[in-house]
């Protein structure tokens, strides 16, 4: 059910959004978000912006991730994957993109929090974590190799 605090804010949607699925060194990079939650860094694409760039421009913004993002565009992997079920995220109806970043084990990456997000981390085991929405399905569904969702 859609929030409607966020829907007399935001609107009704469908709204646009992307997140990051990055991997380094077999490990996955997660934000905590400030209701404690853990997520994939990302966002709303805003105007005039095309998905690739809101991508970056959130991973950056939320981990400070010492890339510039030139080098993440050179780390993106296609295909980018569609997650659209209007009941995956409690605010409103959210269409979010995820784009693969697949990090080289030779650089040394670092990431900080920043932005919106409390904490940003590495993980090999997301097990134990609480998810935001629908973030645990989708990070499965990435380290399984998805190419399209629904």
């Amino acid at each position: 059910m859609p929030n409607p605090t966020y829907e007399a804010k935001y609107g009704r949607g469908p709204h646009v959004s992307v997140d990051a699925f990055v991997e380094w060194r077999g490990q996955i990079l997660l934000i905590r978000r400030q209701d404690g939650t853990w997520a994939l860094p990302g966002g709303f694409v805003d105007p005039g912006e095309q998905l690739l760039d809101a991508a970056i421009r959130e991973l950056t913004e939320e981990t400070t991730i010492n890339m510039s993002p030139a080098d993440l565009r050179i780390a993106y992997r296609d295909p980018t994957v569609v997650f659209s079920d209007p009941t995956r995220d409690p605010r409103s109806h959210i269409i979010t993109h995820v784009h693969r970043f697949e990090l080289p084990a030779k650089i040394e990456v670092e990431v900080r929090a920043a932005d919106d997000a409390k904490e940003a981390a590495w993980f090999t085991d997301v097990g134990p974590l609480e998810f935001y929405a629908d973030h645990r399905q989708i990070v499965s569904a990435m380290e399984s190799g998805a190419s399209a969702a629904s």
